[in-house]
């Protein structure tokens, strides 16, 4: 059986091209990006809300 690099719906082949390579790096870049923007998307939520929390009492 060959051997391949699933990511998403591209199948690397076992022998790729330039092209290929360009296109699973790509594709990888942008799963990438999109998940730091989720990230920070419920990162910069937590900072909103940790915010506007109320202090503890005793707290200064």
């Amino acid at each position: 059986m060959a051997a391949v690099m699933r990511r998403h719906e591209y199948v690397m082949p076992e022998h790729p091209s330039l092209q290929d390579v360009v296109v699973a790096i790509k594709m990888e870049r942008e799963a990438r990006e999109a998940a730091m923007a989720d990230q920070q998307k419920h990162l910069d939520w937590r900072f909103v809300h940790f915010a506007e929390a109320p202090s503890l009492p005793g707290g200064s």
